[in-house]
């Protein structure tokens, strides 16, 4: 029987109510400091007080104990780390806070547990006076003792020889259960890596990567692992569970080689198995081309429970945003870290927070059981200053309070630009146009209504996800009956395909959600296409190989002026690209700006050179012929 290890991850986590009181609404505590840069560490434990390390002997409930952090793998002038804070052995249901204030009746937490449950929870955490950090065990009662365990993994420094952070709207990268980034379910003890970089949004040359872990499906208790190198019998651990309840965990994590990741089920015997699913949030570079971090003290921004930021409930299923610049964070800030509480759910489900407004995400940041109030950590983008929090149960009766608090933010460091990232692409959206070659706008049509059903419903939405053979073909006969160009040519007709998004989306070809574009320039066509993309969050069809093939974008990345405002003050680094036709190879393919505007004929945009359609289109009156004829052409959303 292998032993279970204690789990070990990163990120701040924060509580209300029963998990302590609300946060002062000041970040006097810590002088502000210049953006630091981030240095990634090998995992170090700083403090076990089961052994004497750090600290000696069980911590006592409301007696605030302090350990130091610099002096050793951490520098002197650091001044954040992130890290794993980790409780065993408890004798009561409680918390652990974690700080750089030694408060002995802490007013935010950082890990709810209850008996008989290691928990672990990340952290990223200003340090106080000297280097040190704080930790309080607080019970209910003033007589319960745990045992306490923190390992860093990275600090923060005001230098600029670290890496610094571009944040990205959370994107799936792996998901054992539909074959995204690797397919099936985890064995116990057989480490599988998946690819990071060149994949949603991820450039080739970053060095760590923050992110969501979260397993499902065990048939076993155990722990995941999740780090650069692969362990079948890994030292250390990231997320533990028991059977029968899905949790998630926030990471920090260095990237290995070829910019990879590995992920380890570990349970007590071989044999069980489980699902892996992460979701990616940002990553680091080398340099200041990204954006360094100010810690703060933690500041409550939002709970519902007492109005702050939003009041009332939130209903399942329904999105809400606060605001989050302005006070403690300026408006220049691109990204937060901070800690995500559910309390008082009446249904079990999970939250999701993030720029974009979504009641129906497709990806989760803390998944909890009713009755057990837990928080998770995040470094999360900004959304125009704002952050949207949904809370997703089975049914859309449920209520629950949510609480956020921040601990930190990135700002660009100068002189390097700012980097907006997207990516909308789902692996279970997929439809391809095989075995009928003639259906590339049909499948890009399933695909692009599938994508935007499981991001979320919109209004007079009635498109059910679907990926059979019929329904496209249903959807290429109504093309071919709905289009202007005539039925012999071997071209691609914008008119049909935007009438089969509307009529199969909306209900009507009336519906005024889609529309063809068409621009003078590749450049004009490729920002309208981003921008479309950025404010809408609907996939973007695209008419390549001279308007005789379809395709389809689902993400960008640009620098310079966030596209979801509505500026076109931005410039095109890459976009994401899905070909409908399989055999092509392009799924969800990172395609960079310059093979986009020059490359090999599969991923050029190149302009539409079809000369045979004749008919008026009933929709905007215009004649295909002369509305497309040499121009660069879209398929984008209007609302």
């Amino acid at each position: 029987m292998r032993k279970l290890a204690l789990a070990l991850a990163i990120g701040l986590l924060a509580s209300a109510g029963a998990l302590g009181a609300a946060v002062q609404s000041t970040a006097a505590a810590v002088t502000p400091v210049p953006g630091a840069t981030y240095h990634a560490l090998s995992p170090t434990r700083l403090l076990d007080s089961r052994s004497g390390t750090g600290l000696s002997g069980a911590f006592s409930s409301h007696v605030a104990r302090t350990f130091q952090v610099t002096g050793g793998v951490v520098p002197a002038e650091a001044t954040a780390v992130t890290g794993n804070l980790t409780v065993t052995g408890q004798t009561s249901l409680g918390f652990l806070y974690i700080g750089p204030i030694a408060m002995n009746d802490p007013t935010s937490s950082t890990l709810n547990f209850p008996l008989g449950d290691d928990r672990a929870n990340a952290v990223t955490v200003a340090l106080g006076a000297g280097g040190t950090l704080s930790v309080t065990y607080a019970a209910p009662t003033t007589g319960p003792t745990a045992y306490v365990i923190f390992d860093v993994t990275g600090y923060f420094a005001p230098d600029t020889s670290g890496a610094t952070y571009v944040p990205l709207a959370p994107t799936r990268l792996l998901d054992s259960r539909n074959g995204t980034g690797s397919s099936g379910a985890f064995s116990s003890h057989v480490a599988r890596p998946f690819q990071v970089t060149n994949r949603g949004g991820v450039p080739a040359g970053a060095t760590a990567v923050t992110g969501n872990l979260t397993v499902t499906g065990q048939t076993s208790p155990g722990y995941l692992y999740i780090g650069p190198v692969p362990m079948n019998d890994p030292t250390s651990s990231t997320l533990n569970f028991p059977v029968g309840d899905d949790r998630a965990n926030a990471v920090t994590v260095a990237l290995g080689a070829g910019g990879t990741l590995s992920v380890t089920y570990a349970a007590p015997i071989l044999g069980p198995t489980a699902h892996v699913i992460f979701d990616v949030t940002g990553y680091f570079v080398p340099g200041m081309g990204g954006a360094t971090y100010v810690p703060l003290t933690p500041t409550r921004l939002l709970d519902s429970r007492d109005g702050t930021g939003l009041s009332a409930a939130f209903s399942s299923h329904v999105a809400r945003t606060f605001g989050v610049i302005g006070g403690v964070v300026p408006a220049e800030a691109t990204a937060v870290t901070g800690n995500l509480t559910v309390t008082g759910q009446t249904s079990p489900g999970y939250l999701h927070i993030g720029p974009v407004t979504q009641n129906n995400p497709t990806s989760s940041t803390l998944n909890f059981l009713v009755g057990d109030d837990r928080a998770n950590a995040v470094a999360v983008a900004l959304g125009g200053g704002r952050l949207s929090v949904t809370y997703a149960a089975p049914t859309t009766g449920p209520t629950a309070q949510v609480i956020f608090d921040v601990t930190g933010y990135f700002t660009p460091s100068s002189p390097g630009p700012v980097t907006w990232t997207l990516d909308l692409y789902d692996a279970r959206a997929e439809r391809w146009q095989n075995p009928d070659l003639t259906a590339c706008t049909a499948a890009s049509t399933e695909s692009m209504l599938n994508t935007i059903s499981y991001a979320g419903s919109t209004s007079g939405f009635v498109w059910q996800p679907t990926t059979s053979y019929s329904t496209q073909e249903s959807i290429l006969a109504f093309e071919r009956e709905h289009m202007t160009m005539l039925t012999s040519s071997a071209g691609t007709d914008p008119h049909g395909w935007r009438n089969a998004l509307n009529y199969y989306g909306w209900g009507s070809i009336d519906a005024g959600v889609y529309r063809d574009s068409a621009y003078s320039s590749f450049d004009a066509a490729a920002k309208a296409a981003v921008s479309a993309l950025a404010r809408y969050h609907k996939p973007v069809g695209i008419l390549a190989r001279s308007g005789r093939h379809g395709q389809v974008i689902t993400g960008y990345q640009v620098t310079g002026a966030d596209p979801s405002t509505g500026s076109s003050d931005f410039s095109i680094i890459g976009v994401d690209l899905t070909d409908p036709l399989e055999s092509a190879g392009y799924r969800d393919a990172w395609i960079t700006i310059a093979d986009w505007r020059s490359g090999g004929s599969w991923i050029q945009f190149s302009r539409y050179l079809q000369h045979d359609s004749p008919y008026q289109d009933p929709i905007d009156g215009r004649i295909g012929n002369d509305e497309w004829d040499g121009m660069w052409v879209i398929i984008d959303s209007v609302r």
